[in-house]
């Protein structure tokens, strides 16, 4: 009995480690073909507006222009969720949002494998403290 079960169990594990693994291969797959941006999505954001969280991101959204240009930051990179969501942290954890949570995913959009961008904010608390001043005697030099 004991011995079915250990059994079992590998075998369970086995097959979500394959389910894991080949869902991880094809997002790098996806992520190799650098797919424009065509829209990004801020949810959960109350106290900064969406335009401000997108003119922090490094990902810009596809447009003539920036195309024309030849900008890199309209394609999906590797590189690009990390450096987004930790931009987004920090412009809330220096507006005193100390507990905030930022994800950023990429979602395929259509056949032409287009993405958009979806970062998720949990704000928490915002947390503040009243006038510093310093007091006592200087030497000036």
């Amino acid at each position: 009995m004991i011995v079915r079960r250990l059994l079992l169990s590998t075998i369970f594990v086995i097959l979500a480690f394959e389910c894991a693994a080949s869902a991880d291969r094809d997002a790098i797959k996806w992520i190799r073909k650098r797919p424009l941006i065509k829209s990004i999505v801020v949810e959960g954001n109350s106290h900064f507006s969406e335009k401000e969280i997108k003119g922090r991101l490094y990902s810009r959204e596809n447009s003539f222009w920036r195309r024309f240009k030849g900008d890199r930051r309209i394609r999906v990179q590797r590189e690009s969720a990390m450096r987004d969501s930790l931009e987004v942290m920090y412009l809330y954890l220096t507006n005193g949002f100390v507990s905030a949570k930022v994800r950023s995913e990429y979602e395929s959009m259509d056949a032409d494998s287009s993405a958009r961008v979806r970062i998720i904010i949990e704000e928490g608390r915002q947390f503040r403290y009243g006038d510093i001043s310093v007091e006592g005697s200087f030497d000036s030099r």
